[in-house]
């Protein structure tokens, strides 16, 4: 006998060209669920957290992250040499970083400045310029300490007033310096003690000075040339160093001999033949 199928009907209304043919054609296909708008504090929020990360959180399709551009940190200070610190450490005195006061870390947090952070310090009076890290947020408020040799170099004193401000500089690739004494390149390898030094440094600036340590001496030198840029960053990076001339090495010139010292060796020469 012949095998039916049951419910004939039933089975050619599941077809789903029989579903595409009955359906209207003024009739809109169904749409995806919209997700719930958020409020807009959270966004703010979540922009803030982005931008402090430096990256995307993966907030969904329904939040659109966007990184917030940081800001320039501007403040004045009263600058005090870093040994005046009560958390003073004689390490302190070497590299060029500096000490802020707690008010200055919230705010650079609310410019979204980066680490590492790193100012330009200008001396308002003569309009001296040099840049510099940050050690630590641990200064009293309105005041900044720094490295002794750092104050010497923009002619400051205890109590004066320097301009500080962020600054994002580029990775360094070539630094010539002049060392002030010729004792400096008599070490046995001053390249080495460099290197040991800048360690402590975050930033070099063209036509400034900086003091490094060697055991219980200290050597200052001039930064002549640096690249790319009249300011660089030498933190993680290679950069290539070369020395010019000691400021106070002094080249022998050899004696020519005159000519009446050449007719004295021949006046003497025609006695000695004579005898």
């Amino acid at each position: 006998p012949r095998i039916r199928k049951p419910f004939p009907f039933f089975f050619s209304c599941l077809d789903s060209s029989s579903f595409r043919s009955r359906r209207s054609p003024s009739h809109p296909p169904p749409r995806a669920p919209r997700t719930p708008a958020q409020p807009r504090e959270y966004q703010n929020a979540m922009n803030i957290l982005s931008g402090l990360l430096g990256g995307n959180l993966g907030a969904g399709p329904g939040i659109p992250i966007m990184r917030p551009e940081p800001r320039v940190f501007r403040r004045q200070f009263k600058v005090f040499s870093v040994a005046c610190a009560n958390n003073f450490k004689p390490n302190m005195e070497d590299g060029d970083k500096i000490l802020l006061p707690q008010s200055a870390f919230h705010e650079l947090g609310r410019c979204l400045v980066r680490y590492p952070m790193m100012f330009q310090v200008r001396n308002p009076k003569n309009d001296a310029k040099t840049h510099c890290g940050v050690m630590e947020f641990t200064a009293p408020e309105g005041m900044a300490y720094f490295p002794f040799w750092m104050m010497s170099g923009l002619c400051l004193k205890d109590g004066d007033l320097v301009d500080i401000r962020s600054v994002n500089l580029e990775k360094g690739t070539y630094v010539k310096f002049q060392p002030h004494k010729t004792k400096f390149t008599q070490l046995s390898n001053p390249r080495i003690v460099l290197e040991k030094a800048l360690r402590a440094f975050s930033c070099l600036t063209k036509d400034s000075t900086i003091a490094i340590k060697h055991g219980q001496q200290q050597f200052y030198l001039d930064i002549v040339e640096t690249r790319p840029g009249n300011a660089i960053t030498i933190i993680d990076t290679d950069v290539n160093v070369d020395f010019a001339p000691p400021k106070d090495f002094k080249e022998e010139k050899k004696k020519t001999p005159t000519v009446k010292t050449q007719e004295r060796k021949v006046q003497k020469a025609k006695g000695d033949a004579k005898d």
